[in-house]
């Protein structure tokens, strides 16, 4: 008996450790990915090992904003590309939690979108917007009135100044939905990603939009 249980504890100790080398890997990776995340040859490689990575997307999940966060996007994309279980569970918690800011909560409803191709999604990311409308959140209405309009090709939801975007945010939401009603599919968008308009890293075809 005192010989199983001593079998038990060293395997449950190379479990612990093993999940240990795994989070330190990660969090190693991501670090050096913030490193070389202005260089594409080098931040790509990165990016595809944390996407196959519950630590990776879980430091990713930490990182998304508006703005592409630290890694200049590179976190986008590996919540686009991972297909680890509950990826998009936990982007929808973060969507939905007022507790975050609305340009996290922004960045997780555009990525879901991405992910999903979902219509439901393109309304959530216009009922953000809205809030930033009232809020005066200039960044997070000006890209939500940039990634609607790449998606819809629709110049109603077209702003490229604050107050056209606040034009464009006292739409209702059935006027919204009446939008998507004539929509027949997404545009392509090729290499751009959140947060890196102008000076996106990215040109894989996970991040086109079809």
């Amino acid at each position: 008996m005192t010989k199983h249980r001593f079998k038990t504890f060293f395997a449950l100790l190379g479990i612990a450790c093993f999940l240990n080398l795994g989070f330190l890997r990660a969090c190693f990776q991501f670090q050096h990915l913030k490193w070389v995340r202005k260089e594409s040859e080098a931040a790509a490689p990165l990016a595809d090992k944390l996407a196959k990575s519950k630590y990776g997307v879980w430091f990713a999940l930490r990182d998304i904003d508006t703005l592409g966060g630290t890694t200049r996007g590179w976190a986008s994309k590996i919540l686009i590309d991972t297909s680890i279980p509950g990826t998009n569970e936990r982007l929808e918690a973060i969507k939905d939690d007022v507790s975050y800011d609305l340009s996290k909560r922004f960045a997780a409803a555009w990525l879901l979108e991405c992910r999903s191709k979902g219509r439901e999604q393109l309304v959530d990311m216009f009922l953000i917007g809205k809030q930033a409308a009232l809020e005066t959140n200039r960044v997070v209405m000006l890209y939500c009135c940039m990634d609607l309009y790449m998606i819809l090709k629709d110049d109603r939801v077209f702003a490229d100044t604050v107050d056209g975007a606040l034009q464009v945010f006292k739409m209702s939401v059935d006027e919204f939905q009446s939008i998507l009603s004539q929509y027949e599919g997404h545009q392509e968008l090729k290499g751009q990603t959140l947060g890196e308009q102008g000076d996106r890293p990215l040109d894989d075809d996970k991040c086109v939009r079809k």
